[in-house]
């Protein structure tokens, strides 16, 4: 359809128009459908190759070692963490350039609007051995849950090496915009992991949490940010009432020992192949 001067969108015809010019209607549809989209070949090899080389003579004179681009393990023992390399922005005019690029800037400004402010412009350094981010929105700015549907962040990344699970990538879960709220505590790695064992050692069983009112040593753990799961063994209803917790004749049936076992050791052995 011919897109026309209407008031009542007025801050996006002109730029829905330069979306159909540029060809990237396409990629506005899997935005709105999953929460983001690839535009390929938006550099050119030489210019990945520039970019690369801008970023690298920054993060090398910041973190005072030389880092290797083939090597996922160059700065292992020496940064901690994943290391950010901000305010780009001012250490080269060749950010600038790929700041202002016609096609990605087209879809913050649909995203956005076209009173967008920019936050920040930086660079993931991939260091071998570093624990990656936790899964989070970026923008949440303290809003509670419900998030709005509307976009109020919006992130531009070019990938400058290879994206895998065992060189390091961005991780997002498809669709999940739509949900409007922060990740929850058991979408995690390890809870995963749980669910699938206990499918695995139990079958036909259902994976639920629970909280413990009581206090444990996991306390101190989640107080540093650590994602902390309970687990015990499965018990008969005849167990837990013959049996009870603390009661002056609890005890563990052989029969919920051996499976227990054999659960914790799925788990751990999953979870440590993850790592």
């Amino acid at each position: 359809m011919d897109i026309g001067d209407w008031y009542s969108s007025r801050f996006l015809n002109d730029t829905y128009r330069r979306i159909r010019e540029l060809g990237l209607e396409t990629n506005i549809a899997e935005i709105e459908a999953f929460g983001f989209t690839m535009i390929e070949n938006a550099l050119t090899a030489e210019e990945v190759a520039r970019t690369q080389a801008a970023i690298l003579r920054v993060a090398e004179r910041r973190l005072g070692y030389p880092i290797d681009l083939d090597s996922t393990v160059n700065l292992k023992g020496k940064v901690p963490g994943t290391p950010v390399i901000t305010g780009l922005l001012f250490e080269d005019e060749w950010f600038e350039n790929l700041l202002m690029r016609s096609a990605p800037l087209l879809i913050i400004t649909y995203l956005m609007g076209q009173s967008v402010k920019l936050n920040s412009v930086s660079s993931h350094i991939k260091a071998g051995g570093a624990d990656g981010l936790k899964l989070h929105v970026d923008a949440d700015n303290g809003i509670t849950t419900p998030l709005p549907f509307y976009s109020t962040f919006a992130n531009l990344t070019y990938t400058l090496t290879d994206y895998s699970l065992e060189g390091g990538a961005l991780a997002m879960v498809p669709g999940s915009h739509r949900w409007c709220r922060q990740p929850s505590p058991i979408e995690s790695v390890m809870y995963r992991a749980l669910e699938r064992a206990a499918s695995e050692v139990y079958p036909g069983s259902t994976a639920l949490p629970s909280m413990l009112t009581g206090g444990t040593d996991m306390a101190h753990l989640r107080a540093k940010g650590m994602q902390s799961y309970g687990i015990g063994p499965a018990s008969t209803e005849a167990d837990a009432l013959n049996y009870p917790a603390h009661g002056d004749v609890e005890r563990l049936a052989e029969s919920s020992l051996y499976p227990f076992v054999q659960y914790v050791w799925t788990v751990v052995n999953e979870v440590a192949a993850h790592k």
